[in-house]
């Protein structure tokens, strides 16, 4: 009868222990049933060198990188298309991109993610504009400066009507009087012989400015102009052959 009772308690725990086997989940080959964020999958990228959504300009294209990390590769200088690339590091999704045409030169993608990425980024690709160059800085020859919005007399030769503003004023040569604006940027040069003009209007003032200064001179005492200066240049010496 003992050993019935032992043979007993041996099947009800083996029953139990078999019930609780099969309610643990069989874990899938290759992978790991511990919970938690899956790791972040990354392709081929380098370490990334900016986080959008940015805008990046390489050469003449610009493009929007969508939200996430990217690497940027440029182009190296003297590359015929310019190409660079861009990784996406969360999906590791490559695009490149000819930094003067916009035009995709290849891409690599192993996701649907990776793919709309790209697509978004070679969507927003635009061509600029060749860059214009700075203009050459405007700078005023030394002299005298003067408060525009009055009259003003120079060498006590001619007398000038200027506009407003700041201005300096510089007699050249003895005989030609210099008023620049550095700030508005024009200069014009009037003769203290007769108020005439005597420089090149700038093609980008407004020309009814320098003429109504040049209009307004008005000729106090004329200033005689610089005789040339002498020729270097001497006839040669025949002797005595010239006295014949």
């Amino acid at each position: 009868m003992r050993g019935l009772t032992v043979f007993l308690a041996a099947f009800v725990l083996l029953v139990f222990a078999a019930r609780a086997t099969a309610q643990e989940p069989t874990p899938t080959p290759g992978t790991t049933p511990s919970p938690g964020t899956p790791p972040t999958p990354v392709g081929s990228c380098p370490q990334a060198s900016f986080e959008g959504p940015a805008t990046r300009t390489i050469n003449q294209a610009q493009i929007m990188a969508p939200a996430g990390s990217y690497a940027l590769g440029i182009p190296p200088p003297g590359s015929p298309d310019g190409a660079f690339s861009l990784c996406h590091l969360q999906t590791g999704a490559i695009i490149t991109i000819s930094s003067k045409t916009c035009i995709e030169l290849g891409r690599s993608a192993l996701s649907a993610e990776g793919t709309a990425v790209l697509n978004q980024i070679i969507a927003s690709c635009k061509v600029l504009p060749p860059a214009t160059p700075a203009p050459a800085s405007f700078t005023c020859p030394e002299g005298d400066a003067v408060r525009g919005g009055q009259a003003m007399t120079v060498a006590d030769s001619i007398q000038v009507e200027l506009p407003d503003g700041d201005f300096v004023v510089t007699v050249r040569n003895a005989d030609i009087a210099v008023f620049c604006n550095p700030s508005a940027q024009y200069d014009v040069a009037i003769r203290l012989g007769d108020c005439g003009q005597a420089s090149i209007p700038s093609p980008f003032v407004d020309p009814t400015i320098i003429r109504g200064i040049v209009a307004s001179c008005t000729l106090l005492h004329p200033v005689t102009p610089l005789p040339a200066a002498p020729s270097t240049i001497q006839p040669p010496n025949t002797g005595e052959a010239g006295l014949r």
